[in-house]
């Protein structure tokens, strides 16, 4: 990979890092191998405030479930800030997905549509099917409107993905 290719990168990439306990052994080697890329300047990372949504979500569900409780406002807080220096110590680009449709009035649902119409569904070798979700099509478009050439997540179904962007393997 030359420096100027850039990776979306999925919510799980950040939650498997901030939660490890929630990734297997080989997903945290491979997210740290991607961080190494980006260290060495070998790779770019952006995403898109829709992702960071899904984070956020996901974020507030792994803690309820960490501490057999709802969160409260602190704990959610340190979670966020946490993810903010992730992203800022991993030098994440940060695009705001309102903009990024608003400028050319992509029609947001039609073109979710088409990326899981596109799209294929994966066997994999323990004989279950994966399909990318309507939110991976979200955050597979927010991916396509910023320069990038690769989407970097654990998510299997993302090998079905026939879009503008390339799913990164890093399951």
């Amino acid at each position: 990979m030359s420096v100027s290719e850039t990776a979306y990168i999925d919510a799980n990439v950040i939650i498997y890092h901030i939660f490890p306990l929630e990734a297997s052994g080989a997903a945290h080697k491979k997210t740290v191998r991607l961080i190494m890329d980006v260290e060495e300047g070998k790779l770019k990372l952006a995403i898109s405030t829709f992702t960071i949504g899904e984070i956020k979500a996901t974020s507030k569900r792994l803690l309820a479930k960490a501490l057999n409780r709802i969160p409260n406002e602190d704990e959610l807080k340190k979670i966020a800030d946490e993810v903010e220096r992730t992203l800022s110590d991993w030098g994440v680009d940060i695009y705001d997905a309102e903009r990024l449709i608003t400028p050319a009035r992509t029609l947001i649902i039609t073109e979710a549509e088409r990326i899981i119409d596109f799209s294929i569904p994966i066997k994999t070798t323990d004989d279950k099917w994966h399909m990318i979700g309507f939110a991976d099509a979200l955050a597979a478009l927010f991916a396509s409107k910023i320069p990038t050439k690769y989407f970097a997540t654990f998510d299997v179904a993302f090998r079905g993905l026939k879009w503008s962007v390339t799913p990164m393997v890093l399951w």
